[in-house]
């Protein structure tokens, strides 16, 4: 059966449809397929991924002898007080079957707990640099440098590999391939949100390595969307030999893998992503967070690609109709907290839509004072009413004001229900909890987003005015 045909049936079960059916109507449900089978369609003709051969392990490895004997590998991890997950780590790479000449540098940038401790303690090299030193690049630059390992693996300091034959399924991977570097998907951690792991399948959807390994080359077609899935390297785990690194390293303050990725390819060179081999790794973080993330995200990719595709709004309309949504998010979620737990999605999902439809309808578009909640960032409201400050506030009347906002929300929201719709059959307390959170967070992710978008296509006048907001918000992603 051709591959993308089994992708298409296995995320759409005739028993998946008639939930969307039911809950969206005929006409939205055809549109959802339509959507499907011209990504599908799209990622076959652009010939843009490559199935990786099967990797063949020798028996070496499971009989306890070391078949990488000659291969030494360094492993790069960047650190501050990286805390009780880091001994786990350093441990589990301690225990990698296979490998000997196995060293371990590490990079603190001014920790304050027992990290450069713990780091020396199972025979680390540990290079210390001050806080203000500090970038991913620089950082990861300075270790490559200073280690002795033929290849070289960066890792983050939180980060796990998911079993003691973790490192040989990258090296396989490597070495049997006739690439330039390997990098692998990630299993998000038992306590992991609901944000996190719908954005994690998310990602890896989007560069097609949900269920399969790819390797990826420079596309015949160029544009955005082929040639960030085929430079998808990821610093949660990345193997290359160290004199190729060393004559590329990292550029830049954010974004330094991907862009390490693009240099790749376009010199011809091949990568892989690995989904058969991960690592577990995740993080719950909070909307204020994801104001941030949203916001070095959207300016790293409009910097990366002159075609990215974002909407460019107007900065004055923006924060009024974010004030506008959030207040249609807070009488959602007052809504929703109502609902007696143990029913089905397709029923959240109803009142959802519907409550996202009538809110388009209404005429009042002057915001109303928001109603608090559990589910509320209090750093996030304040950055909301320091915007509105610095932007100035204006009626909705006074404004070209489309609902733009409000239908970026629809769909963010619309990927949450989609991905609850496919793994849960009911809802329970902590899933519905999960959820109402998850709106807050993909407000604020959403409005860094496009207020990077703002920035970054903005008018010299509107960079002015945005100009201090655009070095704070970076800060610390």
């Amino acid at each position: 059966m051709n591959h993308s045909l089994r992708i298409f049936l296995a995320r759409f079960t005739p028993r998946r449809i008639v939930r969307f059916v039911k809950a969206y109507g005929f006409a939205a449900a055809y549109r959802r397929v339509g959507i499907e089978i011209r990504q599908l369609v799209g990622s076959v003709s652009d010939g843009e991924s490559e199935r990786i051969p099967v990797i063949h392990r020798g028996s070496g490895v499971e009989s306890g002898s070391e078949p990488y004997e000659n291969v030494s590998v360094s492993v790069v991890i960047p650190v501050k007080d990286a805390g009780e997950e880091f001994r786990p780590l350093l441990s589990s790479l301690t225990m990698q079957k296979g490998f000997s000449k196995l060293e371990i540098v590490v990079v603190d940038s001014g920790s304050t707990d027992r990290s450069v401790e713990t780091a020396r303690e199972f025979g680390a090299k540990v290079l210390q640099i001050l806080p203000e030193e500090f970038s991913h690049s620089y950082a990861r630059n300075l270790a490559a440098e200073h280690a002795a390992g033929d290849y070289i693996l960066f890792m983050v300091q939180d980060a796990l590999p998911s079993s003691d034959h973790w490192l040989d399924g990258l090296f396989s991977a490597l070495r049997n391939n006739d690439v330039a570097a390997v990098s692998c998907a990630e299993y998000p951690r038992d306590d992991a949100d609901l944000f996190y792991r719908v954005c994690c399948l998310g990602h890896y959807r989007f560069l097609d390595v949900d269920k399969h390994d790819r390797i990826m080359s420079k596309p015949k077609i160029e544009n955005y969307l082929t040639m960030r899935k085929n430079a998808a390297l990821s610093n949660l785990a990345c193997l290359m030999p160290r004199q190729l690194f060393l004559q590329y390293k990292f550029r830049g303050k954010f974004g330094e893998d991907l862009d390490l990725g693009l240099r790749m390819i376009r010199d011809g060179h091949k990568l892989v992503m690995l989904s058969s081999t991960r690592v577990i790794h995740s993080h719950n973080r909070s909307a204020f967070y994801h104001l941030k993330r949203g916001y070095a995200d959207a300016l790293l990719l409009c910097e990366m690609f002159s075609d990215f595709p974002i909407v460019n709004l107007n900065p004055y309309g923006l924060t009024q109709d974010i004030a506008f949504v959030r207040d249609v998010i807070d009488s959602l979620v007052e809504h929703l907290t109502r609902i007696r737990v143990g029913c089905s999605v397709s029923r959240i999902s109803k009142i959802v839509v519907n409550h996202y439809r009538s809110s388009k309808k209404r005429n009042q578009r002057v915001v109303t004072l928001a109603r608090k909640n559990g589910y509320r960032d209090e750093r996030f409201d304040l950055f909301l009413v320091n915007i509105r400050e610095l932007l100035g506030s204006c009626t909705y009347s006074e404004l070209d004001h489309d609902g733009v906002f409000l239908e970026i929300m629809q769909g963010a929201t619309q990927n949450f229900l989609d991905y609850m719709d496919e793994f849960y059959e009911t809802v329970d307390e902590r899933l519905l909890d999960e959820f109402c959170s998850s709106l807050y967070k993909m407000l604020a992710f959403q409005c860094g987003f496009h207020l990077a978008s703002c920035y970054a296509k903005g008018s010299e006048q509107i960079k002015r005015k945005l100009e201090a907001l655009n070095k704070d918000l970076p800060r610390g992603v």
